[in-house]
Formats: C-alpha cells, sequence, structure tokens
C-alpha cells in the first residue's frame, strides 16, 4: 500500500471497518462487508499520525503538532482538520465512553466531545505513549488511572518505557520496551511484571480473537501470544524482520502493521 511507516490501526463493528494510520499524513481505511482492498485516503495535513481510533463511524487520527483529522461519518469521504488545544505530539488514541481521548509528549492528554476537544490534567510531565479506557502509560514505566474524570499515578513494577495497552474482560496488559509486559487481573493486587520470553521492544498489544487473549507484537517481526493470565506468553511466527508498531485483533480479521508499510493480516479460523 505505502513505502511509509503505519503506527497505528483502528477498526470497528459496525460495519467492519478498519484505519490504517502512519507516517507524513498516510491513511488508508478498508470496508470489510463486502472484503475490499485498502484504499488510500486524502488527508487536510502532512502531519506524521502516530494514533487513529473509531466509534460507531465516527473516526479520528491525531499525531505531531497536536493535529487531529477526523470523519464525521463512517460513508463520507471528507477529513476535517480538528483544535486540539495543544501543540504537542499526540501518540495515541482511543474511544472511551463515547468519545475520543488521546496522548502525547510531557502528559499531554485531550478528549475529544461533540462540542471540541478539551485538554486535561495529567499529572505528569513524561511522554505519554498509549491510551485506553481507563489508563494511560508512557516513559520510563508511567501508568495513570482515569476515575471519576481525574486522572491519578498508579504504581508500576517497572521503570522502562511502556508503550502499548490493551483490556478485555477486566483484565489489563500493558507492553513496553526490552520484552516488558505488565498485567492487571485484579485492582487489589495492582500490575504486576510477566515473562514474555524476548528481550525485544514490544510496541503494541491487542486483545485476541479468543475473546480472552492478548497479542503482542513488536521489533524485528517479534509477535507473542497468551491465552490467559495462568499460561505462559509464547512466540509465534511473523514471517519478518521489519518492525511491528500496530496490532488489532478484531473478529474476523487480525491486522499487524509497521515499518516501511507492511501489513500482516491473520484470518480467525486459519
Amino acid at each position: 500500500m505505502t513505502v511509509a511507516d503505519l503506527h497505528a490501526i483502528a477498526q470497528g463493528a459496525e460495519p467492519s471497518i478498519g484505519y490504517a494510520v502512519g507516517a507524513s499524513g498516510t491513511l488508508f481505511r478498508y470496508v470489510a462487508r463486502p472484503q475490499g482492498p485498502w484504499k488510500h485516503e486524502s488527508l487536510p495535513s502532512k502531519a506524521d499520525l502516530f494514533g487513529v481510533a473509531e466509534l460507531l463511524g465516527r473516526a479520528c487520527a491525531v499525531g505531531a503538532g497536536g493535529v487531529a483529522v477526523c470523519l464525521e461519518r463512517a460513508d463520507a469521504t471528507d477529513w476535517t482538520l480538528e483544535p486540539t488545544g495543544t501543540k504537542q505530539d499526540l501518540l495515541g488514541a482511543t474511544e472511551a465512553d463515547g468519545t475520543f481521548v488521546a496522548v502525547g509528549r510531557h502528559g499531554t492528554i485531550v478528549r475529544a466531545h461533540r462540542g471540541g476537544w478539551t485538554v486535561e490534567r495529567s499529572g505528569t510531565t513524561v511522554d505519554l505513549f498509549a491510551v485506553d479506557g481507563r489508563f494511560a502509560v508512557g516513559a520510563h514505566g508511567t501508568i495513570l488511572r482515569h476515575d471519576q474524570g481525574r486522572w491519578s499515578t498508579v504504581d508500576s513494577p517497572t521503570t522502562e518505557d511502556l508503550f502499548g495497552i490493551a483490556d478485555e474482560r477486566d483484565e489489563v496488559v500493558v507492553v513496553g520496551a526490552r520484552g516488558t509486559i505488565l498485567r492487571l487481573s485484579d485492582p487489589r493486587s495492582g500490575f504486576h511484571a510477566e515473562a514474555s520470553g524476548t528481550d525485544r521492544d514490544l510496541r503494541s498489544v491487542t486483545k485476541g480473537y479468543a475473546g480472552y487473549d492478548f497479542i503482542a507484537v513488536g521489533a524485528h517481526g517479534t509477535i507473542v501470544h497468551s491465552m490467559s493470565a495462568k499460561q505462559p506468553w509464547l512466540a509465534e511466527t511473523s514471517g519478518t524482520d521489519r518492525d511491528l508498531l500496530a496490532v488489532s485483533g478484531l473478529i474476523p480479521t487480525m491486522y499487524a502493521l509497521g515499518e516501511g508499510g507492511l501489513v500482516l493480516s491473520h484470518r480467525h479460523g486459519r
């Protein structure tokens, strides 16, 4: 599709749509029903894009300089720039509680409601790389929790940079530098470290196609898979030595994206 690095992917369920974003304002979209190819879409910005999220047909991609480009409906093609209230690079995005949330440099957190974007107080100045509905993670092992409208720091068992986060059925998995994997199964016990079986940087993690498993990807084509908190992380063959930067496990097709426009797909059941 492209030679640009692809940094993030989002998949929606109704209808089944995917968005992949990357360097120099690169954005591709596909519609899974009927199955069609990824198609390049023009954006009103050439800024590097590092995060993307989808919510009920609306999508937003975020990136360098605080840029946000958004699409109001799944059947539209007119991406528009939206002011986020920050000039800091936005490095990750998610949908949460009917809103979009993006995180970035120097502890930046912004949230998009229908009335526009607002800046939220994070309580930290470290770079934040990823966010899900309840947690944001970043440099030096930083973990933030969102509760009752406020962000606060929670204990972390590592000082390694944390690049990705995913949650499924009350479990949260975080991945990071040098093979770091953290898991939260019981809020009373906090996050604990797990052996990943690799010392390579893990850049992204997703809930898997089984509904209770997790899959993480990273440097030099690394893929590791865990079926549950009681089972070990096992390596899987990717067939590439390029860096994998993003992964999404929504049924029926899982995608892993990365360096030089690499796209890997895995069909559930095959």
